[in-house]
């Protein structure tokens, strides 16, 4: 049997700012990769881990085996390895006994966990998460790393957060907005870009610095068909929700094929693989210092820019 290739989704970080008037007493924003640090470093406490339960289980989703490394990846990229596991501690199952076939709640002793690698480029706020099926069956995974992450921003007297959003694959937000003839309504919620920027997306953080905008809700309308040029807003729109400085989906209407088309689109990652399996880089990230954990890491990352070019590489 052919060994299952080590695969991974790629999301971007934002950072997001709380109600500062609300939290001032709180601390301060998060801000640079110092702090980013801080928080990544301190979410493989025990401390911070976060327990759900449901109905069928309770499951206990934790941080652990931070480590911090330079990757020979072209020039040295600075990288953050995390291990993200989802312990199963008590399940809801049918069980088998003297008089038949009974439901009940089994507590696991010790209980199972499934682990996964998280890969952070801290140069470019771009995450590879390693794919694995369980895990990626509901979002439960994300909403519990962006849990464990604020409940340490808090800690360490941070006012933001932080929230991994899915960066879509082959251009597939900016092929959908080119694919309209007439282009009539653009609905994106955008985030403050950092630390990637184009010459197209200049212009739209130069406005949000200006007004003191952390996110910016776009919603363009024009029933005779908005300007659609690479140099005009809702091109720049896009292609920043295409890079991941987003929240949640890209709405788009208009006509595409003679027909008036409404597309929904931006709310899956791209899925990218290298050719090693699994459990060879799963062995080699275990020791992140070793020779053979940094070669993965460089063709993970080589693997990311590839999918995800640099804006002056566009």
């Amino acid at each position: 049997m052919a060994k299952q290739q080590f695969q991974f989704n790629i999301y971007r970080i934002n950072i997001v700012d709380e109600d500062q008037e609300l939290l001032s007493f709180m601390g301060r924003p998060l801000r640079g990769n110092a702090d980013l640090i801080r928080v990544f470093e301190a979410s493989a406490r025990p401390a911070h881990d976060y327990t759900t339960v449901t109905e069928r289980a309770t499951i206990k989703w934790s941080l652990r085996e931070y480590r911090r490394i330079r990757s020979s990846a072209g020039a040295e990229r600075d990288v953050v390895r995390i291990v993200l596991a989802r312990s199963v501690l008590e399940q809801r199952s049918s069980t088998v006994s003297d008089e038949g076939i009974e439901e009940a709640r089994t507590q696991m002793s010790p209980p199972p966990a499934i682990p996964v690698n998280i890969i952070i480029d801290l140069d470019r706020h771009l995450v590879a998460i390693e794919h694995q099926s369980t895990i990626f069956a509901s979002d439960a995974w994300r909403a519990a790393v962006q849990e464990i992450t604020a409940s340490v921003s808090r800690a360490l007297s941070l006012t933001s957060v932080l929230r991994f959003e899915p960066v879509p694959g082959q251009e597939e937000i900016l092929e959908a907005f080119r694919s309209f003839s007439k282009l009539v309504k653009l609905r994106v919620r955008l985030r403050m870009p950092n630390p990637e920027m184009s010459r197209l997306t200049e212009r739209i953080k130069k406005d949000m610095e200006d007004g003191g905008i952390r996110e910016y809700l776009h919603q363009m309308y024009n029933p005779g068909g908005l300007n659609t040029s690479k140099d005009a807003l809702p091109y720049a729109a896009a292609s920043l929700a295409q890079a991941g400085y987003k929240e949640g989906e890209v709405v788009l209407e208009g006509t595409r094929d003679g027909k008036r088309e409404k597309v929904k689109t931006g709310l899956k990652a791209e899925r990218a693989s290298i050719q090693r399996a699994r459990d060879y880089v799963d062995g080699a990230l275990a020791n992140a210092k070793s020779k053979e954990a940094k070669g993965i890491l460089k063709l993970i990352l080589d693997r990311i820019d590839e999918l995800v070019p640099r804006p002056e590489d566009q």
